[in-house]
């Protein structure tokens, strides 16, 4: 089997000479699952924890102490979590490059934004994830709170870890789908 791509292209108008869609640069996992079944398995667990979130606010809205525009906030936030990665599943299912390479962008935005979550954590100008921050008694925080935000700052920064691995899992799916399109010349659903 010849690597992919056999020929070199310097714009985008140059087809591949070969090109194989079982070529080990295209899996993930070990090698065990195609970037583009992995890239699927992703979205469907964002969605998930976009609709768990999305429920929690829901549910959380009149019982808590939050102000209406903070739970609006989160409201349109998984919204638009959920939304970018349906277009992001229905890019994916009908392999079109541009719609991959836009929730590229905003992954890489989703990671920019808990890595920053990550520093305010670490450099304490930010207490908790989610909550207010934790009541102080004579000046002091209890030894319980700052354990908990120790456990935040891990928490988000294994969130970053976990999110940088998908992103390259659909980078190996948009790789895929360009090599494909270089091949057809074309954006296409049928196989090759």
């Amino acid at each position: 089997m010849p690597c992919v791509p056999v020929g070199g292209r310097d714009d985008d108008s140059e087809t591949v000479d070969n090109f194989n869609p079982q070529h080990g640069q295209y899996t993930c996992c070990f090698q065990n699952l195609h970037a583009q079944r992995g890239s699927m398995i992703i979205a469907l667990i964002h969605i998930v924890l976009a609709l768990v979130f999305f429920i929690y606010v829901v549910k959380s809205f009149g019982k808590e102490d939050k102000s209406l525009i903070e739970g609006i906030f989160q409201i349109l936030t998984a919204f638009v979590l959920i939304t970018a990665n349906l277009v992001f599943l229905i890019g994916l299912r009908i392999e079109h490059r541009h719609i991959v390479s836009f929730f590229i962008c905003f992954q890489t935005c989703l990671i920019c934004f808990f890595f920053v979550l990550f520093l305010l954590l670490i450099l304490g100008f930010k207490t908790s994830l989610f909550r207010d921050p934790p009541v102080i008694v004579n000046g002091k925080v209890t030894i319980e709170q700052e354990l908990i935000i120790v456990l935040q700052i891990f928490i988000a920064l294994i969130i970053v870890f976990i999110e940088v691995w998908f992103l390259t899992v659909i980078l190996k799916s948009f790789r895929y789908l360009n090599d494909k399109y270089h091949f057809n010349g074309s954006d296409s659903v049928a196989e090759v």
